[in-house]
């Protein structure tokens, strides 16, 4: 899966509402995705914390890039809100409510993820941006997005131009370099927060009980991590015999150093609740774009 930004990821969500809740379509196309980034320039801040679930320091950090899309727009003239109600009546209606709130991506849909991706990486970009996208979707021909915009006689080479110009400052998209915590490790620690608990940092604050008599297993499982090939350890065992406190106690020997290995310093340990992590998942993706937030 391509390592999307924060902006994208809530077009992507905005456009999957739409699809369900308005065109009753039971896929998201490419159009979609676009009316999405439309919605997206529109709306609050607010609008997306409430509406969405999302944190506020996530939403924060897509506002940046919000605002160079709407600039874009702007400065050619566009008003985004009344295209996107005109693209909205411009889209077909599907003719059956959708009960099952998953979809998914149209393989259309999903190549044009896959050449922003290729876009991205020509730049050297670190995400897919809503540049990205946009751009992608003005190269690519046949579609309904620039039979659309040709309709309202909006110049798609003009805008194409815009966009480019907006790649080549390659600041925009890559995060520099700094001292502090960068904005994406304050998501993470937002987002671990809210789905589970850092049991490295819980160690370092002396948080965790003691645990006794679990040395053999925290060793195998030190010895499982430390392998350069498979390397995924699996504990399993009956509710009550000591899987978590095999855990925390490990969690403790990585703080204080008491395992051999380089590939153990500074590991991180975090327990996430599956419940948390599933919970307000409806489409097709954002299982795997949440676990990919805590392992990019």
């Amino acid at each position: 899966m391509q390592r999307i930004s924060v902006a994208s990821s809530i077009a992507w969500q905005l456009g999957g509402i739409e699809v369900i809740q308005i065109l009753r379509q039971n896929k998201i196309e490419k159009e979609h995705i676009f009316l999405g980034i439309l919605k997206l320039l529109d709306i609050l801040q607010d609008e997306i914390v409430t509406k969405l679930g999302i944190p506020k320091e996530t939403a924060q950090y897509a506002s940046g890039e919000i605002q160079i899309m709407k600039h874009i727009f702007c400065n050619l003239g566009i008003n985004t809100q009344d295209l996107r109600w005109k693209f909205r009546s411009y889209l077909e209606v599907g003719g059956t409510i959708i009960k099952e709130p998953i979809i998914h991506r149209s393989p259309e849909c999903r190549k044009m993820f896959e050449n922003a991706d290729i876009l991205r990486q020509r730049y050297g970009h670190n995400e897919i941006s809503l540049n990205h996208l946009v751009y992608t979707l003005f190269s690519e021909e046949n579609n309904k997005v620039i039979d659309f915009l040709n309709i309202q006689n909006i110049n798609v080479n003009a805008l194409r131009e815009r966009l480019s110009e907006s790649l080549e400052k390659a600041e925009s998209y890559i995060q520099p370099t700094m001292p502090q915590e960068s904005p994406s490790q304050q998501i993470l620690q937002s987002y671990v927060s809210k789905i589970g608990r850092d049991l490295t940092e819980l160690a370092k604050k002396g948080k965790l009980g003691m645990v006794i008599g679990r040395d053999a297993e925290i060793k195998s499982i030190a010895q499982t991590l430390a392998r350069k090939k498979k390397n995924s350890a699996i504990i399993i065992g009956d509710p009550g015999v000591g899987k978590t406190a095999a855990v925390e106690g490990l969690a403790q020997k990585i703080v204080n150093e008491e395992l051999t290995g380089e590939e153990l310093k500074g590991l991180k340990i975090i327990e996430v609740r599956m419940g948390e992590i599933m919970a307000g998942a409806k489409f097709r993706g954002d299982l795997e774009e949440r676990l990919m937030t805590l392992a990019p």
